[in-house]
């Protein structure tokens, strides 16, 4: 099968266009950044005649959406959004909308579609399909908004879409920052890990590999689904906060914590992703445990820090 991956230099569509590739598909990738090749095409989403253009050279039988902005080295979406608001809705909006609407040009009948936890906001967890959408930032807002596009245009012109929403996404060459990269940076920095509020709180994290084989099943049920649109919440084993602290401590094999008043209260955010289990027979392969050794050792590869001679296990 024909594939072509928008945003497929990012952290996560790397992980997807391995997947691909070794399940036999013939995958290229477009992106705004990179160097053109055979199998890559160097293309700003949210300008419609370039990407529509690459659409019609490239062909594809399915079309993976990944392009939008995320976060940056310092914060995660949500954070970065209440600062670039503009940016955030004109890109992740355009993009979506030049993708849905290239599609229905050039009859590309099936599309695979990256959400968020974010749209959810403070919802009563465990979160599920059905969970009502309450984003609290531009980025949340954006992701929502991504999704009203998809499901529109599934329902007006059958574009066949299936959509997964991953909680956390952490792993090895990411560049955008969360709670469980902060705390391995502090831990290996002999800084404060900073808990704001008593740490209780419930985080839940997925690997990029996880993510991708989602994507991989997600191939064959737009085969098969009777329906024109389709969402999966993905989902991991949770921690709260204070856990995860502890255990990167004990993996780092050196640390502190310190509690901070939070200026917000902290709330709960995980899944009941028995759905996807259930339909595609998905499930998770790589635990918290392993994500955060995972991360720390990026972690001190990229930084050329040294671990401890002993660190815990």
């Amino acid at each position: 099968m024909k594939v072509l991956v928008t945003g497929g230099e990012g952290f996560i569509g790397r992980y997807i266009h391995r997947q691909l590739n070794l399940d036999g598909h013939d995958t290229a990738t477009l992106d705004i950044v990179g160097s053109k090749g055979r199998n890559h095409y160097v293309t700003d989403a949210t300008r419609y005649p370039d990407l529509k253009r690459v659409l019609e050279l490239s062909e594809p039988d399915v079309l993976v959406h990944l392009a939008a902005l995320t976060g940056s080295n310092g914060k995660g979406g949500g954070a970065e959004s209440v600062k670039q608001t503009y940016d955030y809705l004109r890109v992740n909006v355009n993009a979506a909308l030049n993708v849905y609407e290239a599609c229905r040009r050039l009859d590309i009948a099936r599309v695979l579609g990256m959400g968020s936890f974010s749209p959810y906001g403070h919802a009563p967890c465990p979160i599920n399909e059905e969970t009502p959408f309450h984003p609290n930032n531009p980025y949340g807002s954006s992701k929502a908004f991504v999704e009203e596009i998809a499901k529109l245009y599934s329902d007006i012109y059958g574009i066949k879409t299936v959509m997964f929403r991953p909680p956390l996404v952490s792993g090895e060459g990411q560049k955008e920052m969360n709670v469980l990269r902060e705390f391995v940076s502090a831990a290996l920095n002999d800084k404060p890990i900073v808990i704001l509020g008593d740490g209780k709180h419930i985080r839940e994290f997925i690997h990029p590999i996880d993510v991708a084989t989602a994507f991989s099943l997600g191939l064959n049920h737009l085969r098969t689904m009777s329906a024109t649109y389709d969402v999966f919440v993905l989902g991991n084993k949770p921690i709260s906060v204070i856990d995860l602290a502890n255990l990167v401590v004990k993996k780092v094999g050196k640390g502190s914590i310190e509690f901070r008043e939070a200026n917000t209260q902290a709330f709960d955010q995980y899944s009941d992703h028995r759905k996807i289990v259930s339909v595609l027979g998905w499930s998770p392969r790589i635990s918290v445990e392993e994500i955060v050794s995972r991360v720390i050792s990026d972690a001190i590869s990229s930084q050329q820090i040294s671990p401890l001679p002993n660190p815990m296990e």
